[in-house]
């Protein structure tokens, strides 16, 4: 008998290229967008070599980025499901400062963290 498309199953990689398409070309895409940047954002505070400026004290943005990074355990969830959890306010104020840590740091050649354990 011959296919004719009735009943026939869309394969799973097609269907989440399908689901990710609509998330980013719907009204979504720039939560999508903030999530990723707050993603990347955190896997970089986890790697960083974590030392305090010389003769400086932590600033406000680095002791939220170091505080937000500890929080994550890597072992219990993804950088991605961590986020995904965060409350909408936190998740805001974690970009804003590490918006600010990441741009400080690139400037300055700096992290501004103290050590974090990865």
């Amino acid at each position: 008998m011959p296919d004719i498309g009735i009943g026939a199953a869309v394969p799973r990689a097609q269907q989440r290229a399908i689901e990710a398409l609509a998330e980013l070309g719907g009204a979504g895409f720039g939560d999508v967008m903030r999530r990723d940047a707050a993603v990347r954002l955190l896997v970089l505070a986890r790697r960083a070599p974590g030392l305090l400026p010389v003769g400086g004290a932590e600033t406000a943005e680095a002791a939220l980025v170091r505080r937000m990074a500890r929080r994550w355990d890597a072992r219990a969830t993804t950088a991605a499901e961590f986020v995904e959890a965060l409350p909408v306010t936190e998740l805001d104020s974690f970009l804003r400062a590490a918006r600010r840590w990441a741009a400080a740091t690139a400037a300055g050649g700096t992290t501004g963290l103290d050590r974090v354990a990865a």
